[in-house]
């Protein structure tokens, strides 16, 4: 699993990283750092842009090794912030 960039890889995949450099004219919203290029089961190659750096996602995607920048494992999930909570309520109905 990519922390940062949410995105978990299948080991059973080969994957080929590259450092990620925008070509003329292409101005990504995000700081993307990285490709990850497989091929999908028609031969086809893919490829995902990610934030984080080479390394990280060659220890992760290509060597099995766990993300340095996840959260340690039983660590509890974060709660949602106060405005989510909100967001996520059901509106109250009137009683009648």
């Amino acid at each position: 699993m990519l922390a940062m960039d949410r995105v978990a890889t299948n080991p059973a995949v080969r994957f080929s990283v590259e450092t990620f450099v925008p070509a003329d004219g292409f101005a990504p919203a995000k700081a993307y750092a990285t490709r990850l290029l497989w091929k999908d089961l028609d031969g086809n190659e893919q490829s995902k842009l990610l934030l984080s750096e080479p390394e990280t996602v060659l220890a992760v995607a290509v060597r099995g090794d766990a993300d340095p920048h996840a959260a340690p494992t039983g660590e509890p999930a974060r709660r949602p912030s106060r405005r989510k909570q909100q967001l996520a309520a059901p509106a109250s109905t009137p009683e009648q």
